[in-house]
């Protein structure tokens, strides 16, 4: 278990790797001000207790705070014990977290935004084209070297 800031408000989180979705409680959703999102089909959600039950709802736009970095998850409420949030594969494959259990940490993957990514590989480029030009036109390099030809 971890704490993390959701919507501002800290919560305790759990990274699950065998939930497909993220979940949060419904007492803590009740803590934020979004309006759920009725889904066109409903999903099947197994708790704890092994209880299934049907949740047709979501909450878009949630800010989790995480290594000082905010990231958008979405979460479907959903009666929970223990946890505030449980944050499942939908959200660890979109940002592409490792969690490592030996030391009991998870990394994140920060995807930089794309403008500023772009802005920085045609720097690279521009400057990888320019020194290869300067090498190509450097006197050593413009030297005749005199045609064989075979008879």
């Amino acid at each position: 278990m971890s704490m993390f800031l959701l919507n501002n408000r800290y919560a305790k989180i759990l990274f699950d790797t065998g939930a497909d979705r993220s979940f949060v409680s419904t007492t803590f959703s009740a803590l934020f001000d979004i309006t759920p999102t009725t889904l066109e089909n409903h999903y099947d959600v197994e708790l704890a207790d092994g209880k299934i039950i049907g949740v047709n709802t979501i909450i878009r736009g949630c800010t989790l705070k995480f290594m000082n970095h905010p990231f958008n998850i979405d979460l479907m409420p959903v009666p929970l014990g223990t946890f505030d949030i449980i944050i499942g594969m939908d959200w660890l494959t979109k940002y592409h977290g490792v969690i490592i259990c030996g030391e009991k940490t998870l990394d994140e993957t920060i995807e930089l935004d794309n403008d500023l990514m772009d802005q920085k590989l045609r720097t690279f480029a521009e400057r990888h084209n320019e020194n290869k030009r300067k090498v190509d036109d450097s006197p050593r390099n413009n030297q005749q070297h005199p045609t064989r030809s075979k008879m």
